[in-house]
């Protein structure tokens, strides 16, 4: 809903933080086409006050959110019938009072997989998991009257992202899918050879 039709909205940041959320939104929606591309991604991002904590945007420059990212792929290929990657990243950002803020990241991954043919032919493999990773950095911001430049965490925590993203992708590929396919090959062979021709006694 437009900014200005209150009624049925929901929560809603304060002006300051709303300002925030519009831009993270607008810079990951790029980060999204770029990673994801534009058919079948969507990504969203929300911010709000740590009140719980008596902390404030307006206040202090402390906030924190999530940014959603999800891609879902509809191959019908032999190799990949289908698949989905859901990303959620939590962030908490505490500024320091010295010009610097501190990011505290929890990043968590979920992958599943529909391999092979149909369901009705054999060799079809579904393969899903999860994947968490918690990072911290502090980096600097460029203090005003108002506090911290909005711009400079956009960028803090987009490469904070960026870097983790990539990180657990890394991981998923060298780990997790090669562990997978081991253990998938250890129960069954390939092919047979030469063992169903004698030709391996």
């Amino acid at each position: 809903p437009d900014d200005d039709d209150e009624e049925g909205c929901g929560f809603r940041p304060d002006a300051r933080l709303r300002a925030l959320e519009v831009r993270f939104n607008e810079v990951f929606e790029a980060y999204r086409e770029l990673y994801y591309g534009a058919e079948g991604s969507v990504c969203s991002v929300y911010l709000w006050d740590d009140d719980g904590y008596g902390r404030n945007y307006a206040r202090d420059g402390s906030f924190a959110g999530a940014i959603l990212i999800r891609k879902d792929v509809r191959d019908g290929s032999e190799s990949l019938r289908g698949g989905c990657w859901c990303s959620v990243h939590v962030v908490d950002a505490s500024p320091l009072g010295d010009g610097r803020c501190k990011y505290s990241l929890t990043a968590t991954v979920q992958l599943t997989m529909d391999a092979g043919p149909s369901s009705s032919a054999p060799g079809r493999t579904a393969v899903s998991g999860s994947f968490v990773r918690r990072s911290e950095r502090v980096a600097s911001v460029d203090g005003s009257a108002d506090g911290p430049r909005d711009t400079d965490h956009v960028a803090n925590v987009g490469s904070l992202v960026e870097e983790t993203e990539i990180e657990m992708r890394g991981r998923m590929d060298g780990l997790d899918v090669v562990q997978t396919r081991t253990a998938i090959d250890s129960l069954r062979l390939v092919e047979a050879g030469d063992m169903m021709t004698g030709g391996g006694q």
